[in-house]
């Protein structure tokens, strides 16, 4: 059972890879679109509103890394992963020759 911490850590993780993809929808759109824009200004307004949502989804990307490092922390406390002797693991999985 997941604890508060790490339910709400992946709610924001979930709500920020919505955000994410719905900018990388719209540039991928933009790309089939870039063709129509027939004057200097349309396109000068075309490549403005691309750089906004590249922005927009770099800015999305960073806050999923931090997001991830903070579950992985509020999994890792909840599973108390320090106190696992490893060392045991391993042995268990290489049993040595009799």
């Amino acid at each position: 059972m997941a604890s508060r911490r790490v339910l709400d850590t992946l709610g924001a993780y979930n709500f920020a890879l919505i955000k994410m993809l719905g900018a990388q929808r719209e540039l991928n759109a933009m790309v089939l679109t870039e063709g129509t824009a027939g004057s200097e200004p349309e396109r000068a307004a075309f490549i403005q509103k691309r750089l906004v949502l590249v922005g927009t989804r770099d800015a999305l990307l960073l806050e999923l890394k931090k997001i991830f490092g903070e579950a992985n922390a509020a999994m890792r406390k909840d599973l108390n992963i320090e106190a696992i002797d490893c060392a045991s693991y391993e042995n268990s999985a290489n049993p040595e020759p009799a």
